[in-house]
């Protein structure tokens, strides 16, 4: 990994630890517990095989890196026919056996350390990935991806399947790529729009389709892209009201139809709750959240949020979710002590534990209506790094938090594996939130990270866990250090229980597969951002491990 990308990533990316009526949708991804396991083995070790993710640990990470034990790709190689509209060959969904129907995805220039699969959406049959250590100079769509003389700028990879046939239809670039801008390290796609975000860009401008200039470190930057037939175009380079050096906007992005949400987890503002001041630098690192509107086709500013109760390095806006008229921000850094929906947001007695915001939007404009705590609050579990709301349904991570119970109540915990992780999922009733289950994994174990991926879609709650080291069929053996895993979790009349435990079907130490997820009617994407083959395309050669880092997604059909 370029020294430069290493540093950016220690700076900011430790936010996530420390820092998507009721529509019921049947899901069978026919993932089976207790099936076979193509690789119980790890042929070598790694030195990195003790750490985490980029941006699991709170001193900021090491490098990810793919283990090198032997494998069984058997049931998912895929059988290639016709082509896309761009060249690329085409792909149908492979039969995998106890996985369930499958799609192997990997970027068309597979690079070590590209990180292909850092993050996911799915939208309809489109699939974006980011890969946001890639290293083109290219700009804009379809350039050239030969060309590795920007380390870290990033890339974006958008397929879609049409009459099943599964095809990469677009390279994406920033307008204006450089090092370490970390273009798709978050993205969101509704419909025909897709929104990236670019943290580490260094822009001095403030506004939407400014000067793409130099001047102010790490600002961050957005570029929202549209699509006409299988043609994508970028529409907007969207700059923050306040750019300032080391805000890192675009941390986290949401999108719906012609609303989009974007975190500055850096951001230093003073001000509280809506359109407050924001030249005020007096908070450093209390983040915020910015609200834009699109009209006849132009995106323009609309809110700027804070935090009823900010803080110096609360973090506020490292994740956003939104869902119809209501917005949910994540701050994992605040250190409120209380519990629930009733804490006292003025008490700083448990550093780092992390809060989730509520705003609506009424006629009047946003408001704050809601200041969610775990329900088991520990210092440093970093509630609300990592969430995903779909209408009344809230399920918010805590990467850090260190219950030892598959089947704890959430509320007395015994403390003991250290960053095992938890998600908690909240209903909404008579438009007040509560806590309605505490989610873990089967054998939580330390160093696990559960809910690093979250995603909800009316009665499912998908959760990566990029830390899991276990076999599929022994998920306590810890034989696979960071392997990573998924968890289906369903609601019933009884509540919301475990369903299943997914494992990627090459599953070696290191490859990370959980670190994000994203769910849709239709499809179920994991990341492995860690895998470690070179073979490009889809359904391609997964027993090569040539090159680690480089990344892949897993899309099973439902």
């Amino acid at each position: 990994m370029p020294r430069s990308w290493a540093i950016a990533l220690a700076t900011v990316l430790t936010l996530a630890h420390a820092c998507s009526g009721k529509k019921t949708v049947e899901y069978q991804y026919v993932v089976v517990d207790g099936g076979s396991q193509p690789s119980d083995g790890v042929a070598g070790t790694d030195a990195s095989a003790a750490s985490v993710d980029d941006d699991a640990s709170a001193a900021g990470g090491a490098a990810a890196s793919g283990g090198d034990g032997a494998m069984d790709a058997s049931g998912v190689g895929g059988v290639m026919d016709a082509t896309g509209d761009s060249g690329e060959p085409t792909a149908t969904f492979q039969d995998a056996g106890t996985y369930g129907n499958l799609l192997y995805v990997k970027a068309s220039n597979p690079d070590a350390e590209d990180w292909f699969g850092r993050a996911v959406a799915v939208s309809g049959n489109w699939l974006a990935v980011g890969a946001p250590n890639e290293s083109s100079r290219a700009s804009g769509i379809d350039g050239d991806q030969a060309d590795d003389s920007e380390d870290g700028s990033g890339a974006v990879y958008l397929y879609s399947g049409e009459a099943g046939a599964w095809a990469q239809r677009a390279y994406v670039k920033a307008s204006n790529p450089e090092a370490v801008d970390g273009f798709g390290d978050a993205l969101a796609l509704d419909g025909a729009t897709l929104v990236v975000g670019a943290p580490f860009e260094d822009g001095a401008e403030a506004g939407i389709n400014v000067t793409q200039g130099n001047g102010a470190a790490n600002a961050g930057a957005v570029y929202a892209f549209t699509r006409t037939g299988d043609t994508w175009q970028q529409d907007a380079y969207i700059k923050p009201s306040n750019t300032d050096t080391l805000d890192w906007f675009g941390t986290s992005v949401a999108l719906s139809s012609d609303l989009l949400v974007v975190g500055a987890p850096g951001e230093d503002s003073g001000a509280t709750g809506v359109d407050g001041d924001e030249s005020d630098d007096s908070v450093a690192e209390s983040g915020a959240v910015y609200v834009l509107s699109r009209a006849t086709g132009a995106w323009a500013h609309a809110s700027y949020l804070k935090a009823l109760n900010p803080s110096e390095q609360d973090r506020f806006g490292a994740a956003v979710a939104v869902s119809g008229a209501t917005l949910v921000v994540g701050a994992p850094r605040e250190s409120s002590s209380g519990f629930g929906s009733d804490a006292d947001p003025a008490d700083e007695g448990a550093v780092d534990s992390g809060a989730v915001y509520v705003f609506e939007r009424g006629a009047a404009g946003w408001e704050q209506t809601a200041y969610l705590k775990a329900s088991n609050t520990g210092a440093g579990d970093g509630f609300g790094g990592h969430l995903a709301l779909d209408g009344d349904v809230l399920a918010v991570a805590a990467t850090g938090e260190d219950g030892s119970s598959p089947n704890s109540d959430g509320v007395t915990t015994n403390d003991s594996a250290t960053d095992s992780g938890a998600v908690y999922v909240f209903e909404r009733s008579g438009g007040e939130w509560v806590q309605q289950a505490y989610l873990k994994s089967e054998y939580p174990d330390t160093d696990e990270y559960f809910g690093f991926g979250v995603a909800v879609r009316g009665d499912a709650v998908v959760v990566g866990v990029l830390g899991d080291a276990g076999t599929l069929t022994s998920p306590a053996s810890a034989r696979m250090p960071y392997s990573g895993a998924a968890y289906v979790f369903r609601r019933s009349i009884d509540g919301w229980s475990r369903e299943s435990r997914m494992k990627a079907p090459n599953a070696e130490a290191n490859d990370r597969y959980g670190r994000s997820v994203a769910l849709s009617d239709e499809f179920l994407a994991v990341g492995a951002m860690a895998e470690a083959s070179a073979s490009p395309g889809i359904n391609g050669d997964q027993s090569d491990n040539s090159t680690p880092g480089a990344g892949a997604i897993f899309l099973y059909a439902r």
